[in-house]
């Protein structure tokens, strides 16, 4: 029999592709529809989340950070980020490594700065001191966004190395405190070898009251970091990974999607063109957790090809995927004994850099309980390095 001219080999039973937004309707549904007694998967507690982020007044670009530091206030910090510590040290080991040799190896006009931009309360200042002691820098400095977090590091270093509240050298190496949005700094706080903003802070460096702001202050943001690099300097940055199909930061980016369009936010720029710049953004609730404050929480989290196109002034040299752990097997009282400042600061310092990662996995199997990497309610970031480019006349 001969087939009908508008159908070709193998077509006859295929269905067209409906979209809703960017996503295949099917999926945006079965993501939708995943798992609704997990607390952060739970529809209408995103709903509720949604409105109290989008109706609150930190929510333009002049109070934006006021939202973020109230977004901590009343976070146990270091406990809401216990299970990680050994997986979070190993990385910052590989990459402080990694962008340091990287460096050497293509100048000798260097700064031997380095900068932690959002370094939050200090969860691996002790740890980032010593390796950069032991990789040559002459300065590291710490900056976070909140007074607070800052003090917290202060404190931490003079418990370990006796340092008073000013800057001080540490064996030779600089140690400078700097509070604020990095943003808002001026040229002359000078340039920097490598810049490590980790645990998703560039994520929260974002302006959600129009798409137009929200590009603009993303632009901002990688102008400002590549001016604050060397010229042979390295940007490291973690951020959620939300193209992992199935997994945690893949199914909240598309069910706050679903609530966003309901919405009718961020999804067209001024001309009332479709962007949909909502579908780049993840909605957490930790209202039953945090103590005071503002518990909603809001990302920006662009896929890969967002993410490349706002970064255009830099090229991306390495990437990894990481799992992260589901919590701690044992006493939280022990875990915080055995990874004390001082017992950290001693151990980075008596080991050699290629046996750390070691120590941290033999830490993780005696704390630490490790997640299945697709579980629906397991959580991966993603490390990036980026370099600059140059001769980029605008950017």
């Amino acid at each position: 029999m001969k087939k009908s001219s508008h159908m070709s080999s193998g077509q006859e039973n295929e269905s067209p592709i409906q979209l809703v937004g960017p996503f295949e309707k099917e999926e945006l549904q079965r993501a939708v529809e995943r798992d609704p007694s997990f607390e952060p998967f739970n529809m209408s507690r995103l709903k509720r989340s949604a409105e109290y982020i989008f109706n609150s007044p930190f929510i333009n670009s002049s109070k934006h950070s006021k939202l973020i530091e109230e977004n901590y206030n009343g976070l146990n910090v270091e406990r809401h980020g216990a299970a990680n510590l050994a997986r979070d040290l190993q990385l910052l080991t590989e990459y402080m490594s990694a962008t340091s040799s990287m460096v050497k190896s293509m100048t000798e006009d260097r700064t031997d700065r380095i900068l932690f931009m959002g370094e939050g309360p200090g969860r691996t200042s002790i740890a980032a001191i010593e390796l950069a002691k032991k990789l040559g820098y002459k300065e590291v400095v710490f900056n976070d966004l909140i007074e607070r977090h800052v003090a917290s590091i202060r404190k931490k270093v003079r418990s370990v190395y006796g340092n008073p509240d000013k800057d001080k050298t540490y064996n030779g190496l600089k140690i400078t405190y700097h509070s604020g949005d990095i943003l808002n700094y001026s040229d002359d706080f000078g340039q920097f070898d490598a810049i490590f903003a980790m645990w998703f802070v560039t994520a929260e460096i974002a302006d959600f009251s129009s798409i137009e702001a929200l590009q603009k202050k993303r632009k901002q943001l990688y102008k400002k970091i590549h001016l604050l690099l060397s010229k042979q300097g390295l940007f490291v940055e973690d951020v959620p990974y939300s193209e992992g199909v199935g997994t945690f930061y893949y199914l909240v980016r598309l069910k706050t999607f679903s609530v966003l369009q309901e919405m009718n936010l961020l999804n067209k720029n001024k001309d009332g063109e479709e962007v949909f710049e909502n579908s780049q953004i993840i909605i957490t609730d930790y209202s039953d957790t945090q103590t005071s404050g503002f518990p909603y929480q809001v990302r920006y989290a662009p896929t890969n090809g967002t993410r490349r196109s706002q970064m255009n002034s830099f090229e991306e040299l390495d990437v990894s995927i990481t799992t992260q752990p589901i919590g701690l097997s044992g006493n939280y009282s022990s875990f915080l004994d055995a990874t004390s400042d001082k017992k950290i600061s001693k151990l980075f310092r008596n080991t050699e850099i290629q046996d750390l990662a070691k120590s941290m996995g033999l830490f993780e199997d005696k704390f630490v309980i490790s997640a299945n990497k697709n579980h629906p309610r397991t959580k991966q970031k993603k490390t990036i390095i980026w370099r600059k480019k140059h001769h980029i006349n605008e950017i």
